[in-house]
């Protein structure tokens, strides 16, 4: 067995977890973009473009790093190997998916914070800094801040990270000669070794300054629910909670699939340590299963679309019965 055949069946379990996740979650996002679009209330009729956001930039995500790419981690050497269907395409392909996936996974996480803002925003009408009450400038210029800055970093330092592939094959004839065989397939991408602990430290502040964001949002809304209980009808409350409850967990998501596996994955490439490849691994399978926990977050905690889940299913059962008897009972 060569050395290539050898890594891909050390890879073959993970593969097939990410794919058997990325076939659950793909149709389930599918389902929820539907009942974002069509069967949103009136009173969502803005919260729903923020649920909608949220769901395409999970599901982009998803794609290109779960389908397209799916790489074989080399990191001892700052190599990927790619596994998926990008694999037919080229170092170029490869290459613009990978600025595509950096693009998309900045977008995701502001999408959340976003919807915070919102939360936060709809129970406290008037915002303050320093003395100044914030307006609808200082509103906009925040909200094209967080929509360019972060995922815009994220990809200018992803376009820096490929290396030739004669700097990459230089490299393994000196530390690791027996990984050549890999350079004879053109679906294996080479990173440079500064660039990739760049990347990697540029994400890591983006998501850590994320995570104080969300967390003082989350302290706020909190805040304000404690203050304006007395003022809110229970259906108002009740909704809030709902909204609140589903966001948290569509937050918890990315933070304790993604970010959490990433404070692990950093410290490993930066200090090369021996579980490099397996903490990769681990931060591939556990991104895997956020877009299934953010559909489930909408789907089963916001009332609207969990009554029309039942409504649907009951017309496929009923169908299904009717069905059923015209063929046990032919006329």
């Amino acid at each position: 067995m060569g050395i290539v055949e050898e890594y891909e069946n050390s890879f073959e379990y993970v593969r097939r977890i990410i794919l058997a996740n990325t076939a659950i979650s793909a149709p389930l996002t599918f389902i929820t973009m539907f009942l974002i679009v069509f069967k949103s209330p009136k009173h969502m009729q803005t919260y729903k473009f923020l649920l909608l956001n949220i769901s395409i930039w999970a599901f982009l995500t998803d794609m290109l790093l779960e389908v397209y790419m799916l790489p074989l981690p080399l990191m001892e050497e700052f190599t990927v190997y790619i596994t998926g269907i990008g694999r037919w395409f080229g170092s170029t392909m490869t290459l613009l998916s990978l600025i595509g996936t950096a693009f998309c996974m900045g977008q995701y996480l502001i999408s959340l914070q976003l919807a915070f803002f919102y939360r936060y925003k709809s129970l406290k009408t008037n915002f303050e800094i320093c003395g100044t009450k914030l307006t609808n400038w200082h509103y906009t210029t925040g909200i094209a801040f967080l929509l360019i800055v972060p995922a815009t970093s994220m990809t200018i330092s992803m376009i820096f990270v490929h290396v030739s592939d004669q700097e990459l094959r230089n490299r393994l004839q000196k530390d690791h000669p027996e990984l050549l065989p890999f350079l004879e397939l053109p679906q294996t991408f080479g990173f440079d070794r500064i660039g990739i602990s760049t990347l990697c430290s540029i994400v890591f502040l983006w998501v850590l300054l994320w995570i104080v964001s969300v967390f003082f949002c989350i302290k706020g809304i909190v805040k304000q629910f404690r203050e304006h209980r007395n003022r809110l009808t229970d259906y108002t409350y009740k909704l809030h909670m709902q909204l609140f409850k589903a966001l948290a967990i569509q937050t918890a998501a990315p933070l304790t699939l993604f970010a959490i596996p990433l404070t692990v994955f950093v410290p490993s490439l930066v200090f090369q340590l021996r579980f490099i490849d397996e903490a990769f691994q681990m931060t591939l399978m556990t991104m895997s299963l956020h877009s299934t926990v953010n559909s489930l977050a909408v789907l089963l905690l916001m009332k609207p679309y969990r009554d029309e889940l039942r409504r649907i299913f009951r017309k496929i059962t009923l169908r299904t019965n009717i069905v059923s008897s015209s063929f046990s009972n032919p006329s």
